[in-house]
C-alpha cells in the first residue's frame, strides 16, 4: 500500500511505520513546521493557517498516486479534507489521527469543518467521551471513530531517571491555567520552571519563584522535565483532550505529576496510584497536593515509578505505532 502522510514536522525514518511488522508499505511525507508563535485576529490567518492550507494543496496534487491518507490532527487534515469535499472527491480514504478541535473549529466555522468532515474516512480520538463529542458536534458516523490513545512521541527511559533539581516544571500552551497554577506555588520554597507561549502568561502577576521561559529545543526540555522534583500540569476545564503530549512524556520520565482533573486526564491518570489530580481552578487544592509530595518524596517516588510502568505497558510509542499501523492497513484492505 503506498501512503501519503501530512504532519507538522520534519519526520525521522518512517514515523509510526518503522514499527510496522510487515515493511512493505511505501509510506511518503508532506510536512510544514509550525510558526514560531500564533498570530491575534487576521494576522493568524494570514501567518498560521497559510501554511496549513499550503500544505493541503499541495497533498491534492499529490494524492491521485496514493492507496491512503493519513494526517496528524485536525490541523493538517481539515484543510485536505476541505478542498476534496469541494472537488467531491473522497478517495483515497483520509484518517485523522489524535482528531481534536482546539478553540474554534480549525475552519473557524463550524458549517466548513462539518464540510470537510464529508471527505474525511475515519478518525481516531483519545477517549470515548472525544467519540461522543465529536460525532453528535459533527454529524460524524460514530462506526468511523476509533478510540487510540496516541500515537504521542516521548523520548523513553529504559529505567527512571535519578532527578537532581530542585525544582517543579510545568509546561504547554493548549487550556493551559497558569494563572492557578501561580496562585498555588506563590510563597511556596522552591523554584517553579514554566516552558510556556507569551499568550498563555499573559497578564499574570508572576511569583517571585517562578520563572517562565520560551518553548525550548526538545532536548532542552526533555533535560528540564527528566530532572524535575514534580510536574504539574494545570488546565482549563474543556470540552476537548489537551495536555495528554507533555502529560505522557513526563510519565515516560518516572515523574510524578499533578494534573487538573479533566476527562482527557482521568483517562490517564488513576488518582493516588500514578499522579494526582485536582479540581479545575481550584489552587488551594493544588497548593495542597504539591505539599504533600515536597513533604513526603516517598509518595512522589511510588507515583513516579507507577506512571512509568504506565508508560511502558500501555502507551509507549512502539506500543501505539503499531496500533495505527494495524488499523490503517485493516482500513486499507477494507476490513474497517
Amino acid at each position: 500500500m503506498k501512503i501519503l502522510c501530512l504532519v507538522s514536522w520534519q519526520p525521522q525514518g518512517r514515523w509510526l511505520w518503522e514499527y510496522a511488522p510487515d515493511q512493505s508499505d511505501q509510506v511518503d511525507f508532506l510536512y510544514i513546521n509550525h510558526p514560531k508563535d500564533r498570530f491575534p485576529g487576521y494576522g493568524k490567518l494570514l501567518g498560521y493557517y497559510q501554511v496549513f492550507f499550503g500544505l493541503g494543496v499541495r497533498a491534492l496534487l499529490k494524492m491521485k498516486d496514493y492507496d491512503f491518507i493519513v494526517t496528524w490532527e485536525a490541523n493538517t487534515g481539515l484543510p485536505l479534507a476541505f478542498y476534496r469535499s469541494l472537488l467531491g472527491k473522497s478517495l483515497p480514504p483520509l484518517l485523522i489521527l489524535n482528531f481534536v478541535l482546539k478553540g474554534k473549529p480549525v475552519l473557524d466555522t463550524l458549517w466548513l469543518t462539518k464540510f470537510a468532515m464529508r471527505s474525511v474516512s475515519h478518525i481516531t480520538c483519545v477517549s470515548q467521551r472525544e467519540i461522543d463529542a465529536y460525532s453528535q458536534l459533527l454529524k460524524f458516523p460514530k462506526d468511523r471513530c476509533h478510540k487510540v490513545q496516541g500515537p504521542w512521541y516521548a523520548q523513553p527511559f529504559q529505567t527512571i531517571p535519578q532527578h537532581s533539581g530542585n525544582y517543579i516544571f510545568s509546561a504547554g500552551r493548549s487550556h493551559r491555567d497558569y494563572g492557578t497554577l501561580f496562585e498555588a506555588v506563590r510563597g511556596i520554597e522552591i523554584p517553579v520552571v514554566v516552558n510556556a507561549r507569551n499568550f498563555n502568561v499573559k497578564g499574570l502577576e508572576r511569583p517571585s519563584n517562578v520563572t517562565v521561559n520560551p518553548f525550548l529545543p526538545f532536548p532542552e526540555f526533555i533535560g528540564i522535565i527528566s530532572q524535575a522534583k514534580i510536574v504539574v500540569l494545570p488546565l482549563y476545564e474543556a470540552k476537548h483532550a489537551s495536555g495528554e503530549t507533555f502529560l505522557i512524556q513526563a510519565m515516560a520520565a518516572g515523574k510524578a505529576v499533578i494534573a487538573t482533573r479533566t476527562y482527557s486526564t482521568e483517562e490517564l491518570i488513576e488518582h493516588g496510584r500514578n499522579g494526582l489530580l485536582v479540581e479545575p481552578g481550584d489552587a488551594s487544592g493544588l497548593r495542597s497536593a504539591i505539599q504533600s509530595l515536597l513533604d513526603h518524596p516517598e509518595q512522589a517516588e511510588l507515583l513516579g515509578e507507577a506512571a512509568w510502568q504506565d508508560y511502558q505497558r500501555r502507551w509507549a510509542f512502539p506500543l501505539v505505532a503499531r496500533e495505527v499501523v494495524e488499523l490503517v492497513s485493516a482500513l486499507g484492505s477494507g476490513i474497517g
